[in-house]
C-alpha cells in the first residue's frame, strides 16, 4: 500500500480512537496521541521493509500498491514529498531560531526561588529549572527538551503570589508530564506527513489536551478551581506562546479550559488504553508491512470474456453441418 493512503487510514483510525475512548480524559489522550505520533513516524521505515503479499479482491488497493512500486511514478512523488517536508522543516527551524534569539535578550529571574524549589519537589522534578524574563513574549511558557527553561513576560513582576504559584504549578506540570516531548513528536509527524490534514488536526488536538491535562494536574495538587480560573484568564489574556514552547498563556481553547476546571474529570481506563494501543499496533503493521495483490493476473482477467465469445460462436453454429 502506498505511503499517502497508509498515512490517511492510520491517522483516521487514531482520530476516531481519540474521540471514542479518550474524549473525557485528557491525560490518557495525550499518552495515546504520543504513541500514535511515534507510529506515524515509523511508517516510512516499516514500509521500506520486505512486504507480506495478501490476496484481495478489492482491485483499487492492489492497483494503488502497484502504482506506488513503479519507479517512474515513485521518483517524482518522492521529490514532491521532500519539497513539502523541507518547507515545513525550514519554517520550524526559523521559529526555533527566533526563539533562541529572544533568549539572548532575556535576563535571569531570581525572585520566588523558594516557591519554585518547593513545587519542583512536589512534582518530583530533580533538575533545577532556569527561569528567565523575556520582553519579547507576552505570556509564561516552558521550552527545551534536555535543558528546560521557564520564560516569563516582563509583566510577571506585577503578579500576585497566588498567580505566581498557579503559573509555576502549570508550567512545571508540563515538565513532569513530559509534554514537550509529545509536542516534539507531533511536530516531527507533521514534517513527515505534511500532506495529511488529519495529522495536523491530531497535533492541535494533542496540544489542547496537554493544556487540559496540566490544568487538572494543578487542581490535583491543591489549587482552588475558582482562583486558578481567575489566574488563567489573567495570564492567557496577555498573548500567545512561541511555536516551540508550551505555556499557560495560550488563548487557544480558553473557554473550554475554564469550563473543564469545574467538571468531574473522566477516569482513566487501562482497558481502553490497552485496547487502543493494540489496535494501533495491529493497524500500523497491516498497513505498512503488507502489500495487497489480486488473486489473478491480467491475462486471467480476460479469460471470462474469451470464454463468453466462444460460447456465443458455439451457440450460433449449425449443430448439423452435414445438412
Amino acid at each position: 500500500m502506498n505511503f499517502p493512503l497508509t498515512s490517511l487510514l492510520l491517522s483516521a483510525l487514531v482520530l476516531g480512537c481519540s474521540y471514542l475512548f479518550f474524549r473525557k480524559n485528557a491525560a490518557s489522550s495525550c499518552r495515546f496521541l504520543g504513541l500514535s505520533f511515534t507510529a506515524l513516524l515509523l511508517v516510512p521505515v516499516l514500509m521500506s521493509l520486505p512486504k507480506w503479499e495478501v490476496e484481495t479482491t478489492f482491485s483499487a488497493l492492489a492497483q494503488a500498491s502497484e502504482v506506488s512500486e513503479k519507479s517512474s511514478s515513485a521518483s517524482w512523488l518522492l521529490m514532491v514529498w521532500a519539497l513539502g517536508a523541507g518547507t515545513v522543516l525550514v519554517k520550524g527551524l526559523r521559529d526555533y531560531r527566533a526563539l533562541r534569539g529572544w533568549l539572548k535578550h532575556s535576563h535571569r529571574h531570581t525572585a520566588g526561588r523558594a516557591e519554585l524549589v518547593r513545587i519542583s519537589g512536589e512534582l518530583g522534578l530533580k533538575n533545577e529549572l532556569e527561569v528567565r524574563v523575556c520582553r519579547s513574549i507576552s505570556g509564561p511558557c516552558v521550552m527545551g527538551l534536555l535543558r528546560p527553561i521557564l520564560l516569563l513576560p516582563a509583566s510577571s513582576r506585577d503578579w500576585s503570589e497566588a498567580t505566581w504559584r498557579c503559573v509555576l504549578l502549570h508550567e512545571l506540570s508540563h515538565l513532569a508530564r513530559r509534554d514537550l516531548w509529545f509536542k516534539a513528536l507531533g511536530q516531527a509527524a507533521c514534517v513527515v506527513h505534511w500532506f495529511n490534514p488529519l495529522v495536523w488536526i491530531l497535533h492541535r488536538r494533542a496540544q489542547a489536551h496537554c493544556e487540559f491535562a496540566c490544568d487538572a494536574h494543578v487542581l490535583k495538587h491543591g489549587a482552588d478551581a475558582a482562583a486558578y480560573a481567575h489566574s488563567l484568564c489573567d495570564v492567557a489574556a496577555e498573548g500567545l506562546q512561541p511555536a516551540h514552547a508550551l505555556g499557560m498563556g495560550s488563548t487557544a481553547h480558553l473557554k473550554s479550559r475554564v469550563e473543564q476546571l469545574f467538571r468531574q474529570p473522566g477516569k482513566s481506563s487501562k482497558v481502553a488504553m490497552s485496547g487502543a494501543f493494540l489496535l494501533l499496533l495491529g493497524a500500523t503493521s497491516v498497513l505498512a508491512l503488507t502489500r495487497p495483490v489480486l488473486p489473478f493476473t491480467a491475462d486471467e482477467i480476460q479469460a471470462p470474456a474469451d470464454l463468453q465469445e466462444e460460447a456465443i460462436l458455439r451457440h450460433q453454429a449449425n449443430p448439423f453441418p452435414a445438412e
